[in-house]
């Protein structure tokens, strides 16, 4: 693992025109009225954190997040990590590692079968749950993990009041040339990260379409409405065909051709991975909560297909059930679907507050 300064390099060409507004979910009749799902009724989650949109943060709040992610950055690697060998490209362990990095391995340690499989959406909610319980209980951080609701911002990505140069409370200012499109403003200007390698490894079948126009609040209530009991239905309208739907667009959108977010094993090398799985992970709980049908809904196999990735947009061979285990590669415990399809079920307690909330 090679270490750089961070940046985050834009594609100006992907910034471009969509529709403007706040994102708009659509509410299963049982839902909290909040537009999130109401859960277990019988879970032992009586208290849930919550999950708010990084723009309505006070600016303490917005610190407190930023100083546990850089705090994570200082602290030496975990010496109990463990990679599962799925990804057989995968460089070694640098010994000069940290914490943070430990995240970003096993991230590329599972890149071949967390991705465009089954285990996809409940992987990531593991793994979102596993690095905000060490800003917790590593770093002293109070607050729950951020989302970014990028469908705020698909008009223009590049005036989303979302980043801004605030030393201390900021994502950064969008860069540009003068810098090379690196980051120099904002909380994590001097951020070490992992050097990004290929980022798609095939042509898109479809270059002229704009990356923004996957990312607005019409498409989110489409895809939260869409695909009834169907997991692998809602995992392609999430992924999109070849790979160019709103997921992978907006990690376009936010990285550029270079970036470290754009790259598909070294991603969550850029803090922003973050603020934008947090939002999938919002998308996959108002799908869940929308019909009874989707909730437990899980398909798809075990094996990555990119060749035929349209065919299987959720993988092949073993087949992907609740009982299917999540590896945390000993970073943190290993857990079963079934035990993360409910995020106020007992060992998962947060919840999700909607993007127009008044701010704190």
């Amino acid at each position: 693992m090679i270490l750089n300064s961070s940046f985050l390099s834009v594609a100006l060409a992907l910034a471009l025109q969509g529709a403007n507004a706040l994102s708009v979910s659509v509410v299963h009749p049982s839902a909290t009225p909040d537009g999130s799902g109401q859960g277990n009724n019988n879970s032992t989650c009586s208290n849930p954190s919550i999950r708010r949109e990084w723009r309505t943060l006070s600016r303490d709040e917005k610190k407190n997040f930023i100083d546990g992610v850089r705090c994570l950055s200082q602290l030496p690697a975990s010496p109990d990590l463990q990679p599962t060998g799925d990804n057989p490209d995968n460089q070694p362990r640098n010994t000069s590692s940290t914490l943070y990095d430990d995240f970003v391995y096993i991230h590329m340690d599972g890149l071949q079968s967390l991705h465009v499989t089954g285990r996809f959406f409940p992987w990531h909610r593991l793994f979102l749950h596993a690095f905000e319980s060490h800003l917790k209980n590593q770093c002293g951080f109070t607050g729950a993990l951020p989302y970014w609701d990028f469908t705020q911002d698909s008009a223009n990505i590049l005036a989303s009041t979302a980043f801004d140069a605030d030393p201390e409370a900021g994502l950064g200012a969008w860069p540009d040339a003068s810098t090379n499109f690196t980051v120099t403003t904002g909380g994590f200007r001097d951020l070490p990260y992992l050097d990004p390698g290929v980022s798609f490894p095939f042509e898109y079948s479809d270059p002229e379409l704009e990356a923004n126009s996957t990312q607005t609040p019409e498409n989110w209530q489409n895809i939260v409405g869409g695909s009834r009991g169907n997991f692998t239905a809602f995992q392609l309208s999430v992924d999109g065909h070849r790979l160019q739907g709103m997921h992978p667009s907006t990690h376009v959108s936010a990285g550029g051709p270079e970036g470290d977010v754009t790259n598909l094993a070294t991603s969550p090398s850029d803090p922003i991975f973050w603020l934008l799985h947090a939002q999938l992970d919002r998308l996959w709980w108002q799908w869940q909560t929308y019909h009874p049908d989707n909730f437990e809904a899980i398909s798809g196999g075990e094996t990555q297909d990119l060749v035929h990735v349209d065919d299987f947009p959720t993988g092949t061979g073993t087949p992907v059930t609740a009982n299917t285990t999540l590896f945390m590669s000993n970073l943190f415990e290993d857990k079963k679907i079934g035990d993360v399809f409910d995020i106020m079920g007992g060992y998962l307690c947060y919840d999700y507050v909607q993007p127009n909330a008044t701010q704190v």
